[in-house]
């Protein structure tokens, strides 16, 4: 399909680490620039940088969404000139990480954006309002605005639906998928079911995925001595990880670190363990592929599981769990004609249900999606944004009345301090401090007032 002419779009990820986010993009990205689409990236500098800075059609412009105290003018209005430098149409934002700045940009530079929903777990939301300097209103009015709504899963686009009243036309289901141009394996392996491959971050968010992989691969080594295990992946638990392999005497199994040519590296396996993107690469390089779960063991992906599978992004969530026994009982049993037959089915439905050929986004007229941005009902918005400087005062306002107090007991310490003693002094001059803290935070705050003056002056244009 050809692209229209002069579109250019921005895609904005926070990090270009490990994580099946970040492959999926660079899945689409590649199949953006396919179809000669002029691709600019907004991201920090990660394990894919040097493969997007290799893709014809592409530029990566390295930014850091990092914000520590809430939103920041300069952020924004650095967005602001590049989407004015590069002739910005449209807008892909696949993190919420991303909305603080990239958000109030579009709205300010009147540019329409895709909100994507990538969330593989209930709840979520939970974390970022608890921990982004964020409010359901401001999250509220970022998906109101959104041109299309992209969501990976029926339950993941049901939750936001749920918590954010969003009209059901706003939204479409286009699940993560895989491009068959690079992971592709015509021929089966000869299979000796000996070396297994676990791909997953090193981190706690991917709950007990590796503890199972390491208790499926001690029952697995019962059966096949000559068995390894390699674990790519990077993560803030990798030294407990590695301490648990040196403790437990895993002399077969091996962390070697972070890699982004799965494809090349997956061809030496004949098992490959994980969750979400990661088991679609192992079905499409006609691969054993078992999900470990993120809190119990799932087992085999196979033709009679699969389509429950696929529902949330092979998660594992939902499928009923598996012993780590019978799991290696029935790979043992497998011969050559069984996992044949495995392999290809997975195969077949993978590459009809889960083809990026099929499964990305295009916006067929950017005209209509610059009226959508152009018609945004700015008294709305600017009722959500109120309600979000209301919730921040609520949210401080404990902060301001206690820096009160300290400022009144800090009077009284002044005119009776030659009665007090060292200790008494000591803690009264860590309050001072405290409270010099707490009056710069707010003193911050009140300067990234201007961002909503700027939207007002922007409304009553």
């Amino acid at each position: 399909m050809e692209a229209q002419e002069n579109k250019n779009i921005l895609i904005c990820l926070n990090t270009l680490g490990i994580g099946g986010v970040e492959t999926a993009c660079v899945t689409q990205i590649e199949e953006y620039a396919r179809r000669n689409y002029k691709i600019y990236v907004l991201a920090p500098n990660g394990l894919y940088s040097e493969k997007i800075k290799k893709i014809n059609n592409v530029h990566l412009i390295e930014f850091d969404y990092e914000h520590k105290n809430g939103i920041q003018i300069s952020k924004i209005n650095s967005i602001i000139d590049i989407l004015e430098k590069y002739k910005i149409n449209l807008v892909y934002i696949h993190k919420l990480e991303c909305i603080l700045s990239v958000f109030p940009a579009c709205i300010l530079s009147k540019v329409p954006y895709i909100a994507y929903l990538h969330m593989g777990i209930l709840n979520t939301y939970d974390w970022y309002l608890g921990n982004l300097n964020i409010s359901k209103a401001y999250l509220k009015a970022y998906f109101k605005c959104a041109y299309k709504i992209i969501g990976i899963s029926d339950f993941t686009i049901a939750e936001n639906r749920n918590m954010f009243d969003i009209p059901e036309e706003n939204y479409q289901l286009i699940p993560n998928s895989i491009d068959f141009k690079e992971f592709e394996n015509k021929e089966l392996p000869n299979y000796k079911l000996e070396k297994l491959l676990l791909i997953t971050r090193l981190d706690k968010d991917k709950g007990n995925g590796i503890k199972n992989t390491i208790e499926f691969f001690k029952e697995y080594e019962k059966r096949r001595p000559n068995a390894t295990m390699d674990i790519i992946g990077d993560g803030a638990e990798k030294d407990t990880i590695e301490k648990e392999i040196r403790d437990k005497k895993l002399q077969n199994i091996r962390l070697i670190g972070p890699k982004n040519n799965i494809d090349e590296i997956m061809k030496d396996y004949d098992i490959v363990l994980g969750v979400d993107r990661c088991i679609q690469e192992a079905i499409a390089m006609k691969k054993i592929s078992i999900i470990v779960g993120y809190d119990e063991f799932k087992g085999i992906v196979n033709y009679e599981n699969i389509i429950d599978a696929s529902k949330t992004n092979f998660s594992g969530r939902g499928l009923p769990c598996k012993s780590y026994k019978e799991t290696v009982e029935k790979i043992i049993e497998l011969s050559k004609d069984d996992i044949a037959k495995l392999v290809n089915k997975n195969y077949k439905w993978l590459y009809e249900n889960r083809n990026i050929e099929k499964n990305i986004y295009e916006v067929k007229d950017i005209e209509v999606a610059k009226k959508r941005v152009e018609n945004i009902n700015y008294n709305k918005l600017m009722i959500l944004f109120f309600e979000e400087i209301g919730n921040l005062q609520r949210k401080y306002s404990k902060e301001i009345k206690e820096t009160w107090n300290i400022k009144e007991s800090t009077e009284e310490y002044y005119l009776n301090r030659e009665n007090w003693s060292n200790a008494q002094i000591e803690q009264k001059n860590k309050q001072i401090e405290e409270m010099k803290r707490k009056i710069a935070e707010l003193e911050e705050r009140k300067s990234n007032n201007n961002f909503f003056k700027k939207l007002k002056n922007k409304v009553l244009k």
